[in-house]
């Protein structure tokens, strides 16, 4: 699977979690518009105390619920686990299938967040709190804030955390974030993408690019560049269009297009590739992601013979950023055309031997 559907199912499945805060609701078996159901439940035992009195309590059967501080049940005690979170939250656990998977719920009994996760772990520092919930499906990761709404708009294969940092990766793909008073920031983005079989490296370390830009938007300004280097080689633009948002290749140019002395081009390899910000209009702000391309070029000289020359070129694809999105404007190499040798260069200097004929 491309990293281009993988990041847009993400998103899908971030929309999904989303809506279905909104939309689910979870009735219980036990009515809560029925004041003497709610007053008859067996408290067998009271536990953890919230900041409003409300308390856990186990009920019959070791399921668990919520009482008030007048001990009238607020959440029924139909749950294998439970524990306070966040502001008006609990962490649940119900055996699903066989299966005890967790979630969240309010005091309402609304879900805030699906029972689709293994465990759903608390972190905090210096105030600031936030959730991990590992997947059961497949061990992937979602983080929510306080709220129970999804920190990114995406999940991650895997989530370490380090002291006061948060390292999340995808694939090859690394993010570490810090996470403290400030909340969640990003100080460093290593995107590991390829292009043409040929392997490279996005580091990204600028406070203000990782402020303006977010690990979603990072990903897709990395697969433009893939995107580019294919069309700019090969000519093949099907997978850059699918970023224009319309607009098409205009503004795109091939490498070294009017060069008619060259027969093939060949991408042997990338480095050196950043981003960095470029002046913002009122609308929008716009970035340049530059690429060194090593290349080999075949190319006919002056006398009709095929020569090799292989050097390295640089390449600009600029953005449009909003909020929210980064969209390809322009990419285009910096040089017209190769550093052809000079009819000099092939002049060879004399030899001792030939000196001496002369």
């Amino acid at each position: 699977m491309s990293r281009h559907i993988k990041i847009v199912v993400a998103v899908l499945l971030a929309a999904v979690i989303i809506l279905a805060v909104g939309i689910i609701r979870f009735y219980s078996d036990v009515s809560k518009n029925t004041g003497s159901s709610n007053n008859t439940e067996e408290i067998i035992r009271k536990l953890d105390i919230d900041a409003d009195g409300n308390r856990i309590f186990e009920g019959s059967g070791s399921f668990y619920g919520v009482v008030d501080a007048n001990d009238k049940v607020i959440v029924s005690p139909e749950w294998a686990e439970l524990t306070f979170a966040g502001d008006g939250f609990c962490i649940a656990s119900k055996r699903i299938n066989g299966k005890l998977l967790t979630g969240c719920i309010d005091y309402e009994g609304n879900i805030a967040v699906p029972f689709i996760y293994r465990n759903i772990i608390e972190k905090s520092s210096d105030a600031f709190r936030f959730y991990i919930a590992e997947s059961d499906s497949d061990s992937s990761y979602v983080l929510y804030d306080t709220d129970f709404n999804p920190c990114f708009m995406r999940g991650w294969e895997s989530c370490e955390v380090n002291g006061n940092e948060l390292i999340l990766a995808d694939g090859e793909s690394t993010f570490i974030y810090a996470y403290g008073e400030n909340g969640l920031q990003c100080k460093e983005a290593v995107i590991i993408d390829r292009t043409l079989e040929r392997r490279y490296e996005l580091n990204v370390i600028s406070r203000v690019i990782l402020s303006k830009l977010d690990c979603i938007m990072l990903d897709k300004a990395s697969d433009c560049v893939s995107a580019y280097m294919t069309y700019a080689f090969e000519g093949d633009g099907k997978k850059l269009r699918q970023y224009t948002e319309g607009a098409g290749l205009k503004g795109f140019s091939q490498m070294f297009p009017e060069d008619e002395r060259i027969t093939s081009k060949k991408l042997l390899g990338i480095s050196d590739v950043f981003i960095y910000s470029e002046k913002s209009d009122a609308d929008n702000d716009y970035y340049c992601a530059s690429v060194i391309a090593d290349t080999q070029i075949k190319y006919t000289d002056e006398n009709g013979t095929e020569q090799t020359l292989r050097d390295e070129y640089k390449a600009v694809i600029r953005f449009s950023a909003s909020e929210t999105d980064i969209t390809p404007v322009s990419g285009s190499f910096v040089k017209a055309e190769p550093d052809y040798p000079q009819p000099e260069d092939n002049i060879q200097e004399p030899t001792a031997e030939a000196e001496i004929i002369q």
